[in-house]
């Protein structure tokens, strides 16, 4: 049940957060393609120890530390 509750609670969050800063509704249309790549990214994730960040090439060490 709550699983069938999160998108549209996801899709009412971010239809107030757009009323609220004067978007047009545009971005709920595609909240659930949205919701995939992100899902995706998530999982992606736990494939790599490598980060890019702002150009820098950063690789997380096996204690979680990241080393230039």
């Amino acid at each position: 049940m709550l699983a069938n509750a999160a998108p549209l609670v996801r899709a009412m969050l971010v239809w107030h957060t757009d009323h609220a800063l004067g978007k047009k509704y545009g971005a709920v249309a595609l909240l659930a393609v949205w919701e995939i790549v992100q899902f995706l990214v998530f999982v992606a994730g736990f494939f790599s120890s490598r980060v890019v960040w702002r150009g820098i090439t950063l690789r997380v060490d096996g204690n979680g530390q990241l080393r230039h």
